[in-house]
């Protein structure tokens, strides 16, 4: 039984680095088709979608592991990393950027999910999509701060509840 789930880990662990590997190949090939049929916007958005598309795959397979290793847990951010040594095929320190900033929330969130219960997942995510896509929702620093302070408190409650585990549990 034990075999049979470590082989299934294994697999989704090769099909989730090959989804990784070619989010980082297909669409600088989606770009130049892009940009050589209709202009560098389009080529832009093609290229963006097609790396939100196979990198979301990626880390989608990543989830269903059971028993993630610490290498596999890092990839994504050492291959955002190498990604930044590669030459540019865009101009600029944008997409590079972009690219280790994803790459550090996804490793972020394999972290979580390797050494942390499930709640404390979810907390990283919505924080880490909210810090993306919904900042500009309620003006000023209002929002910011009660998503902080949420954060907090589910923090110091699994700080409580962790501290309150007898010595031999982890």
């Amino acid at each position: 039984m034990n075999e049979t789930r470590a082989s299934r880990d294994r697999t989704k662990g090769y099909f989730s680095c090959a989804f990784m590997m070619l989010a980082f190949v297909l669409p600088l090939i989606g770009f130049a088709a892009g940009w050589g049929r209709w202009d560098a916007q389009t080529g832009a958005i093609i290229g963006g979608g097609l790396f939100v598309l196979l990198m979301g795959t990626a880390v989608l397979i990543a989830f269903t592991i059971e028993n993630l290793s610490w290498l596999f847990t890092f990839l994504p951010l050492l291959s955002s990393f190498v990604y930044t040594i590669a030459p540019d095929f865009v101009p600029g320190p944008v997409e590079d950027a972009v690219v280790v900033a994803v790459g550090a929330f996804f490793t972020l969130t394999l972290l979580v999910k390797k050494i942390a219960p499930s709640y404390v997942l979810l907390a990283v995510v919505v924080t880490g999509l909210y810090a993306w896509f919904g900042r500009d929702w309620v003006p000023g620093v209002v929002d910011e701060l009660a998503l902080f302070l949420l954060v907090l408190l589910l923090g110091f409650f699994v700080y409580r509840n962790y501290r309150r585990r007898p010595s031999g549990e982890t």
